[in-house]
């Protein structure tokens, strides 16, 4: 689906990036503990040529994972 306007987040490390479409997707994260299973994720595409996405602050949490990248409890 088409953002209008475009989207600008900020990525991990500072840098802005221009995101002009979302897509729902059904993810698998490979973990140490197993597989974990996303359904219905809303995901940013970037403006980019590269190949991978990253998943967004609140999916994150949703696993337990803070944006300093520490397990919660």
């Amino acid at each position: 689906m088409q953002l209008d306007p475009p989207l600008t987040v900020a990525a991990v490390g500072g840098a802005n990036m221009v995101c002009s479409e979302v897509a729902c997707m059904d993810v698998s994260i490979r973990t140490a503990t197993g597989l974990v299973s996303l359904r219905a994720v809303d995901c940013l595409e970037r403006d980019t040529d590269e190949p991978e996405f990253q998943l967004g602050q609140r999916t994150m949490q949703s696993l337990g994972i803070d944006a300093c990248g520490r397990w919660n409890n």
